[in-house]
């Protein structure tokens, strides 16, 4: 595959605050779903990759939060069934803006401390 698609799909995937869907990507791209789909996966898992190792320093927020969707009639809040609890913590400059982001799953003192110093 030429170099020039991989470029191409670099900057649809980071330049989009919502992501992209690999049917979008495809369209962009003029490649089928599957090789959009392909290309996508890759390069979310370099990006994966490259952070796997550095710890947040400096100014660091934090929030906790609930995955799932919506449900009628039951308990809303924390310890909802079928929700999955995890931590975000972002890295942020002294202006506030966001230089790195750590996802842990399920929150704990422990996961926080391992991933910041």
């Amino acid at each position: 595959m030429a170099l020039r698609i991989w470029f191409r799909a670099i900057y649809h995937v980071t330049q989009t605050k919502q992501g992209i869907s690999s049917i979008e990507l495809d369209r962009r791209l003029g490649v089928s779903q599957s090789t959009a789909w392909t290309i996508k996966h890759k390069l979310g898992q370099m990006m994966l990759e490259r952070d796997a190792g550095r710890l947040l320093a400096g100014r660091i927020e934090l929030d906790d939060a609930y995955l799932g969707g919506e449900r009628s009639g039951g308990k809303r809040s924390r310890g909802s069934r079928g929700k999955t609890p995890f931590l975000a913590a972002v890295d942020t400059t002294p202006e506030g803006k966001p230089l790195r982001l750590k996802r842990t799953h399920p929150p704990s003192a422990a996961s926080v401390s391992g991933e910041v110093r």
